[in-house]
């Protein structure tokens, strides 16, 4: 198995006892990936992509959640990388916003394209990782490359939206897109309008899709 960092800086700790064993058990440990493989990983995802197109399903989504790859590599916790793929919010990013390009170019306009994000892994997380996630849908929004973001959270180590059901099992993290809407596309939106120059196919903004409902 590969990660953004070795088992030796971190390592996936489910939780209790019982947990601690099986992961010591039954998980390898994973190996850094080096900067030099990850253009390969990049043209993997394109690749699926269209050969997803091409055998007739109308879109994708990019799973960038739950402690998978591209969601290790954006969380500060799994990624201290030291090159240009970790440290910095933008860099830890750099490997998202890459696979999302590659993956529109590789397939047509009119296929759709969809990236799952997490919008904290543990419920310990407060807010200064909500204001991450904002600036991270607000990056991935400013790309135009979109044409949905899927709002989860947790990973293996804590499911994490078991803790976050106000409204019972539908429109988890519903709290969370009632912020994002507030503060990121309501304010948008007001700045497009007022832009005489604006052109409208760069104003569609990705749908914001619920764990449980829209």
């Amino acid at each position: 198995p590969v990660a953004p960092t070795s088992a030796l800086q971190t390592r996936l700790a489910l939780p209790g006892i019982l947990g601690a064993i099986c992961a010591y058990l039954f998980i390898a440990p994973a190996r850094a990936l080096s900067t030099e493989e990850l253009p390969a990983i990049v043209n993997q995802y394109a690749t699926a992509a269209r050969l997803a197109q091409q055998s007739g399903w109308d879109g994708i989504e990019i799973h960038a959640a739950h402690g998978y790859l591209l969601s290790q590599f954006l969380s500060p916790a799994s990624n201290r990388r030291t090159d240009e793929y970790g440290g910095t919010r933008d860099n830890r990013r750099r490997l998202l916003r890459q696979v999302v390009m590659a993956v529109r170019e590789a397939t047509s306009p009119d296929f759709v394209v969809g990236v799952k994000i997490n919008t904290k892994d543990r419920s310990t997380e407060g807010i200064e990782r909500e204001d991450e996630c904002l600036e991270l849908i607000r990056n991935l929004s400013d790309m135009k490359q979109l044409d949905f973001i899927e709002l989860s959270g947790g990973s293996f180590e804590e499911f994490v939206f078991v803790f976050d059901q106000p409204r019972g099992r539908d429109g988890i993290f519903s709290t969370f897109a009632e912020r994002l809407r507030k503060e990121v596309f309501d304010n948008k939106e007001h700045n497009d309008s007022s832009d005489d120059n604006a052109n409208d196919n760069n104003n569609i903004e990705p749908k914001i899709i619920l764990t449980g409902g829209f």
